[in-house]
């Protein structure tokens, strides 16, 4: 992920402007999710870097109704690639991410140390160190993560690379 765009993160996620909802980019009415729960309206913490993407005019975006929700569609300025899980290529490119997700090291961080927690990887780096790697939307969604613990993993450089995730989702080439 490009440093100045991590910051940028940081300082959206703690500005009080978002409210953090789970598992959709950006949930702009209240219902249920597609797992039975009551669904908050908001942005997941991927939904906002989307908005910080749509300031720098690189994302455009327009609702979408389904099932007794409405939530918001994110698509790149050619509308060929658009998403409302996961951010579409367009603000992965600007972001520096590999995929769709932000992957974040918690090797040894107290908040992911129980059994409860499984990480969405282990990963052996060079055979012997262990990492463990979890991305953004587990955290924001499933381990409830704050915004303001995210915002936090970005201020002190937690998330991987680019290349870093490549290596995790796809192993050395």
């Amino acid at each position: 992920m490009k440093r100045e765009i991590a910051l940028r993160l940081a300082k959206a996620l703690r500005s009080g402007d978002y409210v953090q909802a789970k598992g959709i980019l950006n949930r702009t009415s209240p219902g249920i999710d597609s797992h039975g729960n009551d669904a908050t309206v908001g942005h997941c913490c991927l939904g906002v870097l989307c908005e910080l993407a749509v300031q720098d005019g690189l994302l455009r975006k327009k609702s979408k109704a389904e099932d007794g929700e409405v939530y918001t569609i994110y698509s790149g300025l050619d509308y060929l690639d658009a998403g409302y899980a996961f951010p579409p290529r367009d603000a992965q490119d600007w972001a520096g991410l590999f995929e769709s997700n932000i992957f974040f090291d918690l090797t040894g961080d107290e908040r992911v140390s129980g059994d409860e927690f499984r990480p969405h990887r282990e990963v052996g780096w060079d055979g012997n160190d262990k990492r463990y790697i979890y991305a953004a939307s587990t955290l924001n969604d499933t381990l409830g993560f704050s915004f303001d613990d995210i915002a936090e993993l970005l201020e002190n450089e937690k998330y991987l690379s680019a290349e870093e995730a490549r290596v995790f989702k796809h192993g050395p080439e």
